[in-house]
């Protein structure tokens, strides 16, 4: 590849600033590609070497000094070389479906790290040299969902301490490691689908974010008296046994002023409206009377749950971005739209498609003036992509609860 005017000897790439090679998909057997040096490459800020069954990583990528995005997904080595300590510049990497690797160097410069797959990984961390070592990581995302080990190292995310995303996805934890508890700047953290899951509890007062769908053993969820969590899902956890007991928590324990000024949601396994909405009705609409109170106290915000109903062919998930609200001041009605992630059966990998309700809650404050009105009525909808033309699932109930200044 080196061009015709050009001794071969000159390093034609010099100047190259990212490199991509993969393949579409990993496969155990494939041929290895061969990498054998970078030293022609000194520029590069983006390495990409996907699906390639590469066995080795040369040393000499630790002189590449500018980088700053690496993906070595879907390939084969055990370890890489400790010369990586020297990428000082290196934000991003992704190693996701590295089957076989077992440790990692020192990066301590990353931001966010990709290990998604890695079912050999046995450390997060370089061994100290000494017992007094302390090493500060600079780490702000990591995904290490579906690592088959990951409870023989989840003591080492304490050392993580400015982590704010978490995904532990598709692992064997029956209850949440003790370590994340010390991660105090934690706001979105993801335990999909583990499997095993029974309890969620002591959960970091950071967290606004909690993503759990289709933990089919969890049966309790705990939250602090002074929770930040705006948005919860738990959706396809079947197992779970204190719906109202959760609910009521969620919504009314004493969280922070801006939580409380937020839009916050939550959506669990149900099929009836908690006795939490006073005003309920079958349908996607229901009206509220505010003619008694509208005179003594005005309404700063509602509650509102939407049950839903899904059948056999589809898979539904709620997350935070699926719901949205407005509130038509000339109707005198506030109209609450949902629209879930939808996959197929042919899509699910795993996943036994049985019918299914679910609760999905909205509480918004500051949001609506009632001192004029005499009835408000709340109307849900469900919002599918074109694709499908019949409804793949309807909404069988709905309820309301005012919330009024004290």
């Amino acid at each position: 590849m080196t061009p015709k005017d050009q001794s071969p000897t000159i390093p034609s790439f010099h100047d190259f600033e990212s490199l991509s090679i993969k393949r579409f998909s990993y496969t155990e057997d494939n041929a290895p590609f061969s990498c054998i040096s970078f030293s022609r490459l000194p520029c590069l800020t983006e390495l990409n070497l996907i699906n390639l069954n590469i066995q080795v990583i040369p040393e000499d990528i630790g002189q590449l000094h500018s980088l700053e995005k690496l993906d070595l997904s879907g390939n084969d080595f055990v370890n890489l070389p400790t010369s990586m300590k020297n990428l000082c510049k290196l934000k991003h990497a992704r190693l996701s479906n590295c089957v076989n690797l077992e440790a990692l160097p020192g990066l301590t410069g990353l931001q966010s790290l990709n290990l998604s797959g890695c079912s050999s990984l046995k450390s997060l961390l370089e061994p100290p040299h000494s017992v007094q070592e302390v090493t500060t990581y600079s780490l702000l995302e990591l995904e290490i969902d579906n690592c088959t080990q990951v409870k023989s190292f989840s003591h080492q995310l304490s050392h993580f301490t400015r982590l704010t995303y978490l995904n532990l996805s598709s692992n064997d934890f029956e209850a949440i490691p003790e370590s994340i508890t010390e991660l105090t700047s934690l706001g979105t953290l993801r335990l999909n689908n583990c499997k095993k899951l029974k309890t969620v509890e002591d959960l970091p007062q950071s967290v606004e974010h909690l993503y759990a769908h289709g933990c089919d053993s969890l049966e309790n969820v705990t939250l602090s008296p002074n929770h930040s969590i705006k948005h919860l899902d738990l959706s396809h956890c079947f197992s779970l046994q204190q719906d109202e007991q959760l609910i009521t928590q969620f919504l009314n324990n004493g969280y922070s002023e801006e939580v409380c000024s937020v839009q916050r949601s939550i959506c669990l396994p149900g099929a009836r409206i908690p006795e939490y909405f006073e005003i309920q009705s079958s349908g996607r609409s229901t009206t509220i009377s505010l003619s008694p109170i509208r005179f003594t106290l005005a309404a700063i915000g509602f509650a509102a749950c939407i049950m839903v109903s899904c059948e056999r062919s589809v898979y539904l998930q709620f997350p935070a971005f699926s719901y949205d609200w407005s509130y038509e001041e000339d109707d005198e009605v506030i109209l609450i739209n949902v629209k879930p992630n939808i996959y197929r059966e042919s899509e699910i990998e795993g996943k036994d498609t049985i019918p299914s309700h679910h609760l999905v809650i909205i509480h918004v404050a500051s949001s609506v003036s009632t001192e004029r009105i005499e009835e408000l009525r709340l109307e849900s909808h469900l919002q599918f992509p074109g694709e499908f033309r019949f409804p793949p699932a309807d909404i069988r109930a709905c309820g309301i609860r005012m919330i009024y200044e004290d």
